[in-house]
């Protein structure tokens, strides 16, 4: 009987062109890019899957308004991007 007792990984993989500064855990975005291009794709590994380790993510806010948008890709794949410009 699967316990759930495999938590989780998560992996991001930025897009070459930008840079991603590890020691800050920072992702510098230029100002002017595209809203419809992702910048970020989130792999969602549970190794208790397929018995009960199914994953769901989501992101929040602390306001109404967001420029962010995390789109479902298949099972273990999300894409972050913005939905407007900055």
């Amino acid at each position: 009987i699967n316990e759930n007792d495999c938590p989780p990984t998560i992996e991001f993989r930025f897009l070459s062109e930008l840079k991603f500064n590890e020691e800050e855990n920072r992702l510098d975005l230029p100002e002017n890019y595209p809203p419809e291009k992702f910048f970020v794709q989130i792999l969602v590994v549970d190794p208790d899957y397929p018995l009960t380790g199914r994953t769901t993510l989501w992101f929040e806010t602390n306001t109404n308004e967001t420029c962010f948008q995390l789109d479902f890709i298949d099972q273990s794949t999300y894409i972050f991007n913005r939905s407007t410009p900055f």
